[in-house]
């Protein structure tokens, strides 16, 4: 069934895979890791996405399937993420907390996955009467997401947010997907973890607004 839960998660593929198919391009022109990383990385967050979208899509049908999606895809953002910090590293090999993340990420997606596979049997999700998914998570693997979003999307947002640059389209483009990460983030770890109507329903529209700011940098070329 196409739902609001199911435009959130395509719309935030759209968007990775568009923004990925770009990053690939400029891989072409100048053959660095942070382009290759980044490339690899948006089209992993795509693609648990498109993981999160199509497991949506068969409720009310066969709700098994979106317990199987969840692990799927909770799995290939932390690897879309390991990926993308792989990248930072590169971009600010300054900063050196940076440099431990992607080994921090890696451990703490294999010890959350093995937590979402032991929790699988205690998951109940469902949709409800306003056509949004409930993922039904139990607790422990509840809160490890939302955690382990948050601290993955702040260091990637927070690391383009103090970015210095002086040109002003290199400004706009950080903010951008500064904002795009943070709001993403947090909405995306926040749809797992609540289950209220009213609060599923914001945390599904930061998911989308985050992912419309990262829709907006292809165009931050035009507005100077």
């Amino acid at each position: 069934m196409f739902t609001f839960s199911v435009f959130s998660y395509m719309f935030a593929t759209f968007v990775c895979w568009l923004y990925s198919f770009k990053l690939y391009q400029n891989y072409r022109f100048k053959k660095t890791p942070t382009f290759i990383f980044s490339f690899l990385g948006e089209f992993l967050i795509g693609l648990g996405g498109f993981i999160f979208g199509v497991s949506s899509f068969s409720a009310p049908f066969n709700l098994s399937i979106l317990k199987v999606g969840y692990i799927i895809g909770s799995a290939t953002l932390f690897i879309a993420f390991v990926i993308i910090m792989k990248g930072l590293v590169f971009l600010f090999n300054e900063n050196k907390l940076l440099k431990i993340a992607p080994v921090s990420i890696l451990l703490f997606g294999i010890v959350s996955t093995l937590i979402n596979i032991f929790y699988f049997p205690y998951a109940n999700p469902h949709i409800d009467e306003y056509k949004l998914i409930h993922w039904g998570q139990h607790f422990v693997p509840r809160i490890i997401f939302l955690i382990s979003m948050v601290i993955a999307a702040g260091i990637v947002g927070i690391s383009f947010l103090i970015k210095k640059s002086e040109e002003k389209k290199q400004k706009l483009k950080s903010l951008f997907i500064s904002l795009s990460f943070i709001l993403a983030g947090l909405g995306g770890g926040l749809i797992i973890f609540l289950n209220d109507p009213l609060g599923l329903f914001i945390a599904y529209s930061m998911l989308i607004i985050g992912f419309l700011f990262g829709f907006l940098i292809s165009f931050v070329k035009y507005l100077f």
